[in-house]
């Protein structure tokens, strides 16, 4: 029985839950609630947390179910032994998502680094996403513009990370950035959706993709 399956007392209330989506378990909050569910996916060195007053606003406005996690590594959710894969990183969030009974019918909203994670699962799981909302997405355009993720790498300097499961969980992402960034850029020609892109620059940064 889905996760989600509660008393109808309990359907508009927050709660958590560990799911086990194999190697490791994910932390998943969630206030159950009608389909298509709306799904929040954190930037890159932010957990959950980053979505607590949207979460807590738009669930007194819709019906509709809202849900956030922590990716491997961040908030309560554990860090895994092995080396970062996107496509991993996808199937948790599906395996927990089916666990919830929500994995058929969702809209997927992601800020920053969350594009790239956004961009794969709907290239693998296309046909249960509604559409996509892009928050500042740091795109493969973008960085192109910037010089290319070999130049983007340069800036960042892994020894100032703290010593905890966020440090070591955004190391992890690091050091799978180069083949995450290339995995990404050869799908975005083959893989097509609705989507809705908000940015905070002005002017707005402009792309042809």
């Amino acid at each position: 029985m889905p996760i989600s399956a509660y008393s109808l007392d309990e359907k508009r209330k927050l709660q958590q839950v560990f799911i086990d989506v194999g190697e490791y378990n994910l932390s998943f909050n969630f206030i159950a609630g009608t389909k298509p569910a709306i799904v929040f996916e954190s930037g890159s060195g932010v957990d959950s947390s980053h979505w607590n007053i949207i979460v807590e606003t738009l669930s007194g406005k819709i019906e509709n179910a809202v849900i956030t996690y922590d990716r491997a590594g961040y908030g309560l959710s554990e860090l895994p032994k092995s080396s970062y894969d996107i496509y991993g990183e996808v199937d948790g969030l599906k395996k927990g998502l089916e666990q919830l009974g929500y994995a058929d019918s969702f809209v997927y909203v992601g800020h920053s680094y969350a594009y790239y994670l956004m961009q794969m699962y709907g290239a693998k799981y296309s046909n249960s996403l509604n559409s996509l909302v892009f928050i500042d997405p740091i795109t493969v355009d973008f960085i192109d513009s910037m010089g290319g993720i070999e130049e983007e790498l340069k800036n960042i300097d892994l020894s100032q990370l703290p010593n905890n499961n966020l440090g070591k969980a955004l190391t992890r992402e690091t050091e799978g950035l180069a083949e995450t960034y290339a995995l990404v850029k050869n799908l975005r020609d083959k893989y097509r959706k609705n989507c809705f892109i908000i940015s905070a620059e002005k002017p707005e940064w402009s792309s042809s993709k």
